[in-house]
């Protein structure tokens, strides 16, 4: 269950990210 919820984080986390570095190069 652990590991479930931190690839979850990961996943959100990395979606975030994503989404700061395409609002960036707008």
């Amino acid at each position: 269950v652990f590991t479930t919820v931190s690839n979850g984080v990961l996943l959100f986390l990395e979606r975030r990210y994503s989404v700061g570095v395409k609002r960036a190069d707008l």
